[in-house]
């Protein structure tokens, strides 16, 4: 049986008494008094002046929900059980009084404050003003998700093959979601054309280290040749001699060497590939994969098709599969020379001059651009995910990377934000990502690149949001900066960029000023475009 997961949140006090809004999908659904500039999905009255006009957030991905005060007047209040939660808006009022109001009201035994988002749980009773919200997760018998339009008799599903379009239903449905791969939704025939064509090597393939000559390993799976200008290899004696004491020693074929960094999505290992000598940047989630074959069916499909997008500045997705912890993994190019992000802060120490950051985001936007043009939107672009490697010249190139896989329909977590993520990270998150995260369009992209070469150029955000280092500060001293989605929901406009950099080139500042407009129309058509008005100034 395929059972449908939904969270529903219902009004069970205030005027609005009755009101039920269900989600079957990720959305994002923000709630506020209907007043001049509110944004709000969910607008309450404007007598209630307990409500702001963007007094709350939830992100939603059934069956998770998260909830954030995105910087109110006078916070939010949650009812769970016995227990009285309190998330903080942008004042420092004092919060015990209502809480004690709210404990003695529903018979609770405790009070707590919650410094950021919290995650939502069926039953839970969220308190704003005159209103209450109860949340509901709702499992029930659904009709079967279909990965394509396309049907044959008796409601059975066509699964066609992702280079011809023939029908690959039978292998795909008989298999378990989980241990589909790109080849099961290539046909036979497809399949024996790419094996011919793989079959021949024309340049001997060398362990990176040593030399040796691993041409025979690297085309174990018949890919040396396509990966050519891409894969690094190690022998095994090389491969062992880099070895660092991990948690987890292999992943399927994958030996783990090492961790290269962690964050709000997981954990990055240095890897090595057993069958192919090839070695990896493996990408080892936090969130476990939702039990739901036909989302899986559809996520195995759509990385699929990524595993195929070849180009220069995106960096190459070789494979991917679950633990046997349920947590999914991605296998990538090795990119030697880390993130733009490193380099900015350890190497440039928090600035880059402007013709050196102009060559990096030129370089990204070319790799964006042909994302877009492949029907794909990134959704979680910043610093850290562009990453760089050496070209053949011996100069650093920025390459795109993750291709917004953080933010999959198959795995659990919310929709803008991570556990344990930087919070000016929300910052490169456009106005209509929150308000319309389902449609979100190759603008909300370019927003992004916008913002990071803006901080790039300026050390700074174009808003009144501390420094990483200025907010662990803050953080020391126990105070909290203005909740950051505040900002971009709010009537704040970004800070013209020759306002920090003077000497900026007038065109270029406009480049970048237009590039982060909180308006998408005002904002360049494409990535192309954003690219052809920054790269004459790149060095």
């Amino acid at each position: 049986m395929n059972y449908l997961i939904k969270v529903a949140l219902i009004v069970t006090n205030g005027d609005k008494k009755g009101k039920t809004f269900e989600f079957t999908e990720q959305d994002n659904f923000l709630l506020g008094r209907d007043a001049g500039g509110s944004r709000a999905h969910f607008r309450l009255s404007a007598k209630d002046r307990f409500v702001s006009r963007n007094h709350f957030l939830i992100e939603i991905n059934p069956p998770d929900s998260y909830l954030r005060d995105v910087g109110s007047l006078n916070g939010t209040y949650i009812i769970r059980g016995k227990v009285v939660f309190f998330l903080k808006g942008r004042d420092e009022r004092d919060w015990l009084d209502s809480a004690k109001y709210f404990a003695r009201d529903f018979q609770c035994d405790s009070y707590h404050q919650v410094d950021e988002r919290m995650k939502l749980e069926d039953g839970d009773l969220v308190m704003v003003g005159d209103t209450v919200l109860e949340v509901k997760v709702i499992r029930e018998a659904g009709e079967k998700v279909e990965i394509s339009e396309a049907k044959k008799g008796h409601g059975e599903e066509v699964i066609p093959c992702i280079r011809c379009g023939k029908d690959v239903s039978r292998g795909i449905l008989a298999k378990r979601a989980e241990k589909l791969t790109s080849g099961d939704f290539v046909c036979e025939g497809c399949r024996k054309k790419e094996e011919r064509e793989r079959s021949i090597v024309t340049q001997p393939v060398k362990c990176w280290t040593c030399g040796r000559d691993l041409t025979s390993l690297a085309n174990a799976d018949g890919r040396a040749e396509e990966l050519k200008d891409i894969s690094l290899y190690w022998c095994e004696s090389c491969a062992s001699s880099r070895q660092q004491e991990v948690p987890v020693s292999r992943i399927e074929q994958y030996r783990i060497l090492k961790e290269l960094g962690s964050g709000g999505f997981g954990i990055v290992y240095l890897a090595w590939d057993e069958v192919t000598g090839r070695i990896v940047g493996l990408k080892l989630t936090k969130e476990k994969i939702k039990r739901n074959k036909r989302l899986l069916q559809r996520f195995k499909r759509e990385i699929a098709i990524m595993q195929g997008l070849c180009h220069p500045n995106l960096v190459r997705l070789y494979d991917e599969g679950v633990s046997e912890e349920d947590n999914y993994y991605f296998a990538s190019e090795y990119m030697p020379e880390r993130s733009l992000s490193d380099l900015f802060y350890e190497h440039y120490k928090g600035k880059i001059p402007y013709k050196e950051a102009c060559a990096f985001v030129a370089k990204a936007l070319e790799g964006l651009s042909y994302f877009h043009e492949k029907g794909y939107v990134h959704r979680d672009l910043k610093p850290e995910n562009i990453l760089l490697r050496k070209d053949q010249s011996g100069n650093l190139t920025a390459k795109v990377g993750d291709f917004g896989l953080a933010r999959s329909y198959v795995l659990h977590g919310g929709t803008v934000t991570k556990e344990g993520e930087w919070a000016g990270t929300i910052l490169y998150c456009p106005p209509e990502q929150i308000l319309d995260f389902k449609n979100a369009k190759c603008q909300s992209d370019i927003y992004a690149m916008g913002m990071i070469l803006y901080l790039l150029i300026t050390g700074e955000f174009p808003y009144n949001f501390p420094s990483r280092k200025k907010l662990f500060e803050m953080i020391s001293k126990g105070q909290k900066p203005r909740d950051p989605m505040s900002f971009i929901l709010g009537k704040d406009k970004p800070v013209p960029i020759k306002k920090k950099v003077p000497d900026l080139p007038a065109k270029l500042a406009k480049a970048v000023n237009r590039a982060i407009e909180k308006d998408a129309s005002k904002r360049p058509a494409s990535a192309e475009e954003f690219k052809n008005a920054i790269e004459g100034y790149a060095v």
